[in-house]
């Protein structure tokens, strides 16, 4: 099991996490085609999506015997149509009990995250480049350039789904959309009251080493000014965690996903 973060301490931090959490909720929820409840959780379910495989998962709200889960789980997504597999969960009493149950399960892959709040003091630095905060039609002009950048994001069936993802971001949940000039790095920032969430921090691959990336959280965060929480989430054991730190992102929770993807399907 990948080692979590030191726990929040005290109630500012602990109440940023929870803040956090319900706001990822409230996104997936209204990203969802479907919700479900279930006895131990709540299943958001896009089957039209069916190639964007982290659009639909189960969420286990409380500790459950594997032999309870797993079932149930395989009998939603069945239902949804859906080939690939994926349960989360944000409880660490849950990922305790299911990272050991699932580690020996075939086929089933675990990764972990943090939630990291912004310290609303650190200021990245602006890029020379330039950026604006576009419209959809705008960022999917380049959009497929960034899925490309990834293994499982090479197919024409894949960046169509992504940009199908890209424009129910845009009309569900006001997604703004962060680029560079030149069209070589960007972001997306989600909002929902007075939380902001900065996701999908991207820099093509012949464009890095220039600042780039500095200069695209820079203007996110630039486009969170009037928001009160400002938070993204990270992989836990990939290098940009300590980056974002250095830009002034605290870790305050963790969220867990095991993952059974069918071939093909996107990140």
């Amino acid at each position: 099991m990948t080692t979590a973060p030191p726990p929040a301490e005290g109630p500012d931090l602990a109440a940023q996490a929870r803040r956090a959490r319900r706001f990822e909720a409230v996104l997936r929820t209204r990203m969802a085609s479907e919700v479900r409840r279930l006895p131990f959780g709540t299943a958001r379910l896009c089957p039209d999506l069916p190639l964007v495989y982290d659009a639909s998962a189960v969420e286990v709200e409380r500790p459950v015997a594997l032999v309870e889960l797993l079932d149930p789980v395989e009998a939603t997504f069945v239902d949804a149509g859906l080939g690939h597999r994926r349960i989360t969960t944000s409880a660490p009493e849950v990922a305790w009990t299911l990272v050991p149950a699932l580690s020996g399960a075939e086929g089933w892959d675990v990764s972990q995250v943090v939630y990291m709040v912004h310290d609303r003091t650190t200021r990245p630095a602006v890029s020379p480049v330039g950026f604006e905060v576009v419209d959809v039609d705008t960022w999917l002009d380049h959009a497929d350039a960034f899925t490309a950048e990834h293994d499982w994001g090479r197919s024409a069936a894949v960046q169509a789904a992504m940009a199908e993802r890209d424009r129910r971001l845009a009309d569900v949940v006001g997604t703004r959309f962060v680029l560079s000039r030149d069209g070589t790095a960007g972001c997306h920032v989600y909002r929902h009251g007075e939380v902001a969430q900065i996701e999908e921090v991207q820099v093509l691959s012949a464009a890095r080493g220039q600042g780039l990336g500095a200069g695209v959280m820079a203007a996110a965060m630039a486009a969170c000014e009037d928001a009160s929480l400002v938070f993204l989430v990270a992989d836990a054991d990939d290098w940009p965690r300590r980056w974002y730190t250095r830009l002034g992102f605290t870790p305050v929770a963790s969220a867990w996903a095991w993952s059974r993807v069918a071939d093909g399907s996107a990140s």
